[in-house]
């Protein structure tokens, strides 16, 4: 009786520190804003959007994610985005750390997927790009 009790005490423990550690499901606009505030530097999201636009280099890969606004997501394994053939108007979810870099918020990413290898907002233009911090 005892070996159950603790194993469910443990099977809740890890339910409760996986709840804890996943990372919050934002709009990139409260991403944006999130970066934005003192307290947002280094936070772990989760955003869904379109590719906007994408440009992969030898060492990095910079994709450009939407919603109602635009944030800047940059990959440092260009490797894994020519893999997955990432382009424009694509729907993905990226995953990663929130930085504010240089006033300019962005999204290092540390997971990425297509989203049904859908695509997005039909080439409509953006109302409201990323224009950093306080812009």
């Amino acid at each position: 009786a005892a070996c159950v009790i603790g194993a469910a005490a443990g099977i809740l423990a890890l339910f409760i520190l996986s709840s804890v550690l996943q990372p919050q499901s934002l709009p990139v606009s409260n991403a944006l804003d999130l970066a934005c505030s003192k307290t947002g530097n280094n936070a772990k999201v989760r955003i869904s959007g379109f590719v906007d636009s994408v440009s992969v280099q030898d060492s990095y890969a910079l994709i450009t994610v939407a919603g109602s606004e635009t944030i800047d997501a940059v990959s440092f394994d260009a490797s894994q985005i020519k893999k997955l053939g990432i382009r424009r108007l694509q729907n993905i979810e990226v995953t990663g750390q929130l930085r504010n870099y240089k006033g300019k918020p962005s999204l290092v990413i540390s997971k990425l997927r297509l989203v049904n290898g859908s695509y997005g907002n039909k080439g409509k233009p953006l109302i409201n790009p990323n224009n950093g911090c306080g812009g």
